[in-house]
């Protein structure tokens, strides 16, 4: 599951092509395109990747992602949430349910994320932060668009999104970052 104010339907589309293209059975849809109960069904090797909305989130009962992603927090639906604060509440409705296996990966470029990361990892959540801003230990960065991985130890290089024309700028580096800390947690490899 995917969430945030902005990158949702990016991050989103990504996944689910870097999943294809290292031959995962993959689904994807959700707030982006086809609404996520019309998706192929999958046994059980497969993904369902799916944008989720504050609005979504406000009603699903349980949200057992395996991988749930949390982009980034800016003041937005405040025609319908009555605080900046109940808007990140529904956003953080991501996380509800989810099992102890499950992966949290947080974009910490904002307070938002930052404080997030935190509650999760202090109640003892695999948490995964990404930042489009500079390095993260344990996590993955693409700041000056150059992603580097530091999840299971020292950071190394993996890719460089001056190699992907249609990601410019560091907002789509973010959601570069956080479409291979994704993937990661969902198994593949780092060259993959």
């Amino acid at each position: 599951g995917i969430t945030g104010t902005n990158g949702k339907s990016t991050t989103t589309a990504l996944i689910g092509h870097l999943m294809a293209e290292a031959g995962m059975a993959a689904e994807r849809g959700g707030n982006l395109g086809q609404p996520a109960l019309s998706l192929a069904p999958l046994d059980g090797n497969g993904w369902y990747v799916l944008e989720v909305s504050s609005f979504q989130l406000e009603s699903i009962e349980a949200t057992p992602w395996t991988v749930g992603v949390f982009l980034n927090i800016t003041p937005d639906h405040l025609d319908r949430y009555s605080s900046l604060e109940a808007y990140v509440a529904a956003k953080e409705r991501l996380f509800d349910g989810a099992g102890d296996q499950a992966t949290a990966v947080i974009g910490i470029d904002d307070d938002w994320g930052r404080a997030l990361a935190g509650r999760l990892s202090a109640a003892g959540r695999r948490v995964v932060p990404i930042s489009a801003a500079g390095p993260v230990a344990g996590g993955v960065s693409a700041a000056d668009g150059r992603l580097v991985d530091a999840i299971d130890g020292p950071a190394r290089p993996v890719g460089d999104l001056a190699d992907a024309p249609a990601l410019p700028g560091q907002h789509n580096w973010q959601n570069g970052a956080a479409a291979y800390a994704a993937c990661r947690a969902a198994g593949m490899t780092a060259e993959q």
